[in-house]
């Protein structure tokens, strides 16, 4: 691409190292407040980071690379939420940090400044003026819709898509220059990061289609190049993504699967298509009313969202025609913009979330290029010391300070659930996901009564809201109103049998009852729904050991272990090895309860028994009095130290 506007030397300072430090700072400091932020546990945060195995465990990357997170976490499998970087992001960050909040959002910012540094590389090759490209990374850098993907831990994937697209294009972008070796490894480059970019979200698909169309008609050796040195540059990411989309179907048996939530018609499509697109640009605009969820109406007939969505994309195609002829490079991030927004822009397929500030995170970076370079070309055509100049200083600060300002207040909506889903009631007022979100939130804080409340306002507004169903049902168990909670789980997996967690609580619901055949029937749909979950195996492992089916439990205990080592499975397995007088056994299996939690008063309880069985008097006296300290009124530890004459 050529320079904006008339040329003028370039300042050292722009030559140097600090374009790239003030960029990190633009882009890290007016996020700093996401590290006091809390996960969004309803957000998603608790199912794919606290609650997934995956994350916990290294030696199931395995499961992460060939199964869709859904799918492993119980929920629907999914094929279209196939995200193994994502989940491997998590499993670096859960070793290092623990399930402390902070390292997961330090992440988050690390990769938002990669990917504006990144913008700014890209930009740099592209209009080959690092004026242009520092004021267009700025402006990605300072766009308040973007708060939502750096604020919100489950959105990270945007971030890591975005990450990995523009380095893979960066790649592509130094192709021209490149010979021999040189050529080969930053091939390989390109490869490499474009497969890490689909394997991040599938919105990645769109960059071989940007790639050909660039070096086809942008690159400006392209009338210098024969076709097969053009397929050399191009032709590996189509090759990637054909592996790619392969590898999917033969793993899921379907690319992706539409929830197929909104059933329109081609017609009614294509001008919500419209609908959405001016709904896009309003949100990258004017970034006043952002909001975690929006209530989209899908268009069928032509109506005044759809005519500012068409007024737009004429405009943009009037005016890639006008800089096609005077100025052709400079028309690719309009190609950008519209190409990376296409995937979201079908509303039979994006389900209840089809209108979201995610989804702009790669789509704006099209529009920052252009604004970018279209603000350095009206700064070089003004005379220097003049008043425009000193109007669009003063405009570019005030706009900065502004999107700093908005950026830092959209921050503090992100502290937790309630903060989030109390700044989006007033964009969704009426809307059950708002009631739905609530009581998640409510739930994971066990507040029950005010999560109950809640989701029976969801089933008003949504009466086959499966989940609903679900999580009532889930709460009538656990207040052991049995005659409701069955009912109501029983109605959730008729109309949704794919959730897993509703059959462990149907189950646990028919034992608690007296019904075992049907508790081992729902345990094992729950079991092969998410056979990572080790709930699911402690379960049906306590229910065959309550029926002293001990070889079967100690199975479904070790399976849990496989899964992730926790102090339920330990426990069992340690009181199976007691049935069978196998005391070594026994003592090995409560001394791994006792490193997870040395508090853990029925390990310290039955090394007690076990120590007092084999004539270890003062270990047994030992374990003992620390079972008692832990639970100080428990009858049978009283008991068995008074055998021992011992005084407690």
């Amino acid at each position: 691409m050529t320079s904006p506007g008339k040329s003028e030397p370039l300042h050292p300072f722009l030559s140097g190292a600090w374009p790239w430090a003030i960029l990190f700072l633009v882009s890290v400091l007016p996020y700093v407040g996401v590290l006091r932020n809390d996960f969004a546990y309803a957000y998603d945060d608790k199912a794919q980071i606290l609650d997934n195995p995956c994350v916990h465990n290294i030696h199931l990357l395995g499961q992460t690379l060939t199964r869709p997170i859904w799918q492993i976490l119980g929920a629907q499998p999914l094929a279209g939420y196939y995200r193994p970087i994502s989940t491997i992001a998590f499993l670096i960050c859960y070793q290092l940090f623990g399930a402390r909040a902070a390292g997961f959002h330090l992440l988050s910012l690390l990769l938002n400044a990669g990917v504006v540094l990144l913008l700014f590389g890209v930009a740099a090759r592209l209009f080959n003026d690092r004026r242009a490209a520092l004021a267009a990374a700025t402006i990605y850098a300072l766009l308040p819709v973007h708060v939502e993907v750096v604020a919100w831990i489950s959105a990270s994937m945007d971030l890591e898509m975005t990450l990995f697209y523009l380095l893979a294009f960066w790649c592509f972008l130094s192709l021209e220059d490149r010979n021999g070796a040189r050529a080969f490894w930053m091939s390989a480059g390109m490869s490499v990061s474009y497969a890490c970019a689909l394997l991040s979200k599938e919105p990645a698909v769109t960059l071989p289609v940007l790639a050909t169309l660039y070096e086809h008609f942008y690159r400006c050796d392209r009338a210098q190049t024969f076709w097969r040195q053009k397929l050399r540059r191009y032709g590996p990411m189509w090759l990637v993504c054909a592996g790619y989309a392969l590898v999917r179907v033969k793993i899921f048996g379907e690319f992706a699967h539409p929830p197929g939530l909104h059933p329109l018609s081609l017609p009614h499509m294509f001008l919500s298509a419209l609908a959405l697109v001016g709904e896009y640009f309003g949100l990258l605009l004017l970034p006043i009313r952002l909001s975690a969820l929006y209530v989209f109406q899908a268009s069928t007939g032509i109506d005044g969202r759809v005519l500012i969505g068409a007024f737009i994309v004429l405009v943009s195609a009037v005016i890639i025609a006008i800089l096609w002829k005077h100025m052709r490079p400079v028309s690719f991030p309009i190609l950008w913009f519209f190409m990376t927004l296409a995937p979201v822009l079908d509303a039979r397929w994006m389900g209840q979330y089809v209108l979201a500030d995610r989804y702009l995170y790669l789509p704006s970076a099209g529009f920052c290029l252009l604004a970018g370079w279209a603000g350095v070309a009206l700064w070089q055509m003004a005379e220097r010391g003049s008043a425009l100049r000193t109007a669009m200083t003063a405009a570019a600060c005030l706009v900065a300070a502004l999107c700093v300002l908005r950026i830092s207040t959209r921050v503090l909506d992100w502290q937790n659930d309630i903060t989030i889903l109390s700044q989006a009631s007033a964009m969704a007022r009426g809307d059950y996901r708002i009631h739905d979100g609530m009581a998640q939130a409510y739930w994971l804080r066990g507040d029950a009564s005010d999560a109950e409340r809640e989701w029976r306002q969801t089933l008003q507004l949504d009466p086959t809201n499966a989940a609903a169903l679900a999580s009532l049902g889930a709460i009538c168990a656990q207040e052991k109103r049995f005659d409701q909670a069955i009912p109501l789980l029983e109605r959730s997996l008729a109309l949704n049998p794919n959730n897993a967690n509703a059959h462990l609580d149907l189950g646990a619901a028919y034992a608690e009852t007296g019904k075992v055949d049907s508790a081992e029937e729902q345990f094992r749909a729950a079991i092969a729904l998410s056979p990572m979950n080790f709930n699911a195996h402690n379960l049906l492992g306590k229910l065959y050991f309550d029926s002293q089916r001990f070889a079967e439990a100690a199975y479904q205990f070790h399976q849990s272990l496989g899964c992730e080592p926790n102090l339920a499975a330990y426990d069992h397995l340690g009181y199976i090895s007691m049935q069978r007088h196998d005391y070594n056994q026994a003592e090995d299996d409560f001394r791994r309860a006792l490193i997870m939690n040395s508090a853990d008063s029925h390990a310290h309880y039955n090394l007690g028994l076990i120590y007092a069985a084999t004539h270890r008097t003062d270990e047994a006296r030992e374990e003992l009095r620390a079972a008692l300290a832990a639970d100080p009124q428990n009858p049978e530890i009283l008991s068995a130290l008074e055998k021992l004459g011992t005084n407690h």
